[in-house]
């Protein structure tokens, strides 16, 4: 049993999985219309758009569902990951072998890459749990008072009707901490996304998410507030924190359209990409 053990852990931490990124040659022949823009953007996107004067384009249609499903009519994508309609491409995960050339004609594949699990996922947690994870906290007064948000709490801004979207590698047990209690009870966290594993939820993996929406939202009468502690929250996992590929970055992107789609009014990313798994990857001050 113990061999059993040994060998499965081992299976586990090299696991690899290939993706592509394909990108298509155009839009034509998609059943979606700027004009009818509801079919793919919320009202509260729409109205936001309305409000700042950004004009809805062909960038934010879709990608066209006929060729998403020649994609899979190949039978050489095991799936498609998510796809990208500002920059009209999909994420897949090819079979193997998978031959490039079958689509020159409607699209091109612009990255070929690997995500590799190193580590097993208990292995990268903290060691601490996040239900106590602000039990040892400094009060915030002073880092409020330091950015004068003070000044913006007494004026009565507490983010109130700002819905910000948080980017990270994980929000583990946040909807277990004490001071985030009040925004669970407003039913503030209006919606949840993970895009890595893709599992509905983002209540595990890593706890520096909770560590950051706790900055902004959380509240302990008499002991701690946050920046915002009014704001609506979108939390959305796009950082897988056992290995560093470019496929995050697609993460990212993905995040950031399904931001826009909900209309949030800001985006909070404390995240970055400079050094890879694989040193070829790697992004030059030039290209920084």
């Amino acid at each position: 049993l113990f061999l059993l053990i040994i060998i499965g852990l081992t299976t586990n931490a090299q696991r690899v999985n290939r993706y592509m990124v394909v990108q298509f040659n155009n839009k034509t022949g998609t059943p979606y219309s700027i004009d009818s823009a509801h079919h793919f953007l919320s009202a509260r996107a729409l109205e936001r758009r309305h409000r700042l004067g950004i004009s809805i384009d062909s960038s934010d249609l879709p990608v066209n569902p006929s060729l998403l499903d020649s994609l899979l009519n190949l039978n050489v994508v095991n799936r498609i990951l998510y796809t990208s309609r500002w920059y009209n491409l999909a994420v897949i995960e090819p079979k193997d072998g998978y031959n490039t050339e079958i689509v020159k004609s409607w699209a091109k594949v612009v990255y070929k890459g690997e995500s590799k699990s190193l580590v097993s996922e208990e292995s990268t947690s903290s060691g601490k749990s996040a239900s106590t994870i602000w039990s040892d906290a400094s009060l915030t007064g002073g880092q409020l008072k330091e950015l004068k948000i003070d000044r913006l709490h007494g004026a009565g801004f507490r983010g109130e009707g700002v819905t910000i979207a948080i980017f990270d590698a994980g929000f583990r047990s946040m909807n277990r901490v004490k001071a985030l209690d009040t925004l669970y009870a407003e039913n503030r966290v209006l919606a949840i996304k993970d895009f890595v594993d893709f599992d509905n939820s983002v209540y595990e993996n890593h706890t520096h998410g909770t560590s950051v929406t706790a900055l902004m939202a959380g509240i302990v009468p008499s002991r701690y507030l946050g920046s915002a502690p009014k704001s609506n929250y979108v939390l959305i996992r796009t950082e897988d924190a056992t290995s560093e590929t470019r496929l995050e970055e697609y993460n990212w992107l993905a995040a950031a359209e399904y931001a826009d789609s909900l209309g949030v009014d800001l985006i909070n990313s404390s995240l970055g990409y400079n050094k890879f798994d694989n040193p070829a990857e790697d992004y030059s001050i030039q290209d920084l």
